[in-house]
């Protein structure tokens, strides 16, 4: 709005005064807020926690003052510009036609309706959230109460409860690891060279603590809550000394010990590893934690770090094969018997499988991929079988002592191999060619044998695929990821986090004998109420033994027997 000038008459003691006498110059500037006006919406009817595009102007910046309500209830919010807004439509609405209002400092929009509706099960997908980012490359955690969490590639930090409902979201940076959940549900996530925690009720900001030695580089490990308790993470060191390496925090942030590594840890342009833990000796508590690291494609190195500080021994591995199409692979994993697992390549021995003395770091065995390419980084089941991707196309099965199990080829492109805790399903992501719409998949670990196949299909321009390792829940029933829609409009960019029911039994087979009978029925009843993340009874996986668990029993009933 333009300048006003007010002329300001003021009479006093019968006088009139005027001009330079009587005559206060205002200099009012106004204060050039817009009131907000919502012009359309993405949608006309969601489900609980559904991501809704607001569209309009006046909306301003981002501020402590500045929110969206649906039916008077205030959003989570993301993405905030003058002309476009991300909102969550809230769990506690009530179903039916909810008027949606922005507000500002400049005042109240007009609203618009929007109808809200239940989340429904689609197959085995029993529910999928929309995250406001162009793809989720990390793995999801999920924490004792089953609580799901995951952090997309805008830097937002996203809490689901088991039955897919929005908690909370908080606003952190580019995730530089997977998000961690430690026993009492805080919620620990990476970006640059800071750990923050996240109290795990409200996703409200803890405490965050940063590497701010002189030249400190990025995390490229962690953080990862270990046994203990403690959180465990690794920053890059510098050649000029900067960079704690890795090191351990407790629960209340402080400093526990760093140890740079000899040789100096240093990973070359990849993060996003998980720290993984195991013991020292056979049958022992867990003890130690392990980090991969490639120090530039040919010298890679596998070291054991105690877990009450310091360097207890480091291996050469040889080199890393990145590539764009597998998490990278300086991703260990380790046995029951404590044996540690990963992939690695070599000039003179190709792409290899190797297995790693968690005492002394000296070689059980390696194994060469054939064909090589492209490896995955393993998966350890709980009987000691591993799981890995070659080749983009090939999922190979091998005994704990290195031999082939079994392999399965001409499956299209597979990405990520994870088996359940259960033992019963392994899961990768699928395409039947690079840039074809994607699936995921469960095989048989037994013997590869495909058991099911949930299409992603195609939205918003591209084609949408499995894009970071999936996670199973506590009882393995359910396993969750995050996509990316290749190709999609970016504009408008979004992907998802899926919960797909993974368990190849019947959904109703409680006890898993294969047939769901009065054993399944009553099991149910008997842990009616209860609720946790690794329920048996927990059929439908939302974290609760309720009616739905009971109705999915009785409609099943009789099925396989």
């Amino acid at each position: 709005m333009p300048i006003r000038w007010f002329w300001v008459y003021w009479k006093r003691e019968g006088f009139e005064r005027r001009g330079s006498l009587i005559v206060c110059l205002a200099l009012c500037w106004s204060s050039g807020l817009a009131q907000p006006l919502i012009q359309s919406l993405s949608a006309a009817s969601l489900p609980h926690s559904g991501r809704l595009r607001i569209f309009g102007t006046g909306f301003g910046a981002p501020s402590s003052s500045s929110f969206v309500t649906i039916g008077g209830v205030r959003c989570w919010t993301t993405r905030w510009t003058n002309t476009a807004i991300t909102a969550y439509v809230p769990e506690s609405l009530a179903l039916g036609s909810h008027p949606v209002q922005v507000t500002t400092p400049a005042g109240a929009s007009n609203t618009i309706p929007l109808q809200v509706t239940a989340r429904t099960p689609q197959g085995r997908v029993l529910w999928r959230f929309q995250a406001d980012a162009d793809y989720i490359h990390q793995r999801p955690a999920v924490g004792p109460d089953g609580t799901v969490v995951v952090h997309d590639s805008r830097g937002y930090v996203y809490a689901l409860s088991p039955d897919g409902g929005l908690k909370w979201i908080f606003a952190s940076g580019f995730p530089y690891g997977p998000p961690s959940i430690g026993g009492d549900g805080t919620v620990y996530v990476g970006t640059g060279r800071t750990v923050q925690a996240i109290n795990g009720e409200t996703g409200a900001l803890r405490w965050q603590f940063t590497d701010s030695t002189s030249g400190a580089l990025w995390l490229f490990a962690g953080p990862t809550v270990g046994p203990d308790g403690n959180i465990y993470a690794a920053t890059n060191t510098s050649p000029s000394g900067g960079g704690l390496g890795v090191f351990s925090l407790t629960p209340a942030g402080q400093l526990r010990w760093s140890a740079r590594g000899d040789p100096n840890v240093f990973e070359y342009g990849s993060v996003g590893a998980e720290i993984v833990f195991g013991a020292s000796q056979s049958g022992q508590s867990p003890d130690q934690l392990y980090v991969a690291f490639d120090g530039g494609g040919t010298n890679s190195f596998l070291a054991a770090f105690r877990m009450t500080g310091g360097q207890r021994w480091s291996v050469f591995t040889g080199g890393q094969s990145q590539s764009g199409f597998s998490q990278q692979q300086c991703q260990p994993a380790v046995g029951p018997d404590g044996t540690v697992y990963l992939t690695a390549f070599s000039s003179s021995a190709g792409h290899q499988l190797q297995a790693v003395n968690p005492s002394n770091g000296s070689f059980r065995w390696a194994t060469t991929f054939d064909p090589g390419n492209d490896v995955s980084a393993p998966d350890v089941g709980i009987d000691g079988v591993l799981y890995v991707v070659h080749a983009l196309a090939h999922l190979s099965a091998y005994a704990s002592n290195g031999a082939l199990l079994w392999r399965i080829s001409n499956q299209g492109v597979l990405r990520y191999p994870i088996v359940s805790p259960s033992n019963r399903v392994l899961v990768t992501g699928q395409q039947p060619q690079l840039g074809a719409p994607g699936a995921a998949r469960g095989y048989n670990p037994t013997n590869g044998q495909l058991l099911w196949e949930t299409p992603l299909g195609s939205e918003n321009g591209g084609n949408q695929v499995v894009f970071a390792r999936p996670r199973f829940s506590h009882n393995g029933r359910v396993v969750y990821f995050g996509t990316t829609i290749l190709g999609q409009n970016n504009q408008e960019p979004y992907c998802y986090l899926y919960a797909v029911y993974a368990d190849p039994y019947q959904q109703g087979d409680v006890n898993g004998d294969g047939c769901v009978d009065d054993s399944d029925v009553l099991a149910v009843l008997f842990a009616f109420g209860q609720s946790g993340g690794s329920l048996a009874e927990d059929v439908n996986g939302d974290g609760v033994v309720d009616d739905s668990d009971l109705l999915t029993v009785l409609f099943n009933f009789g099925q396989g027997c």
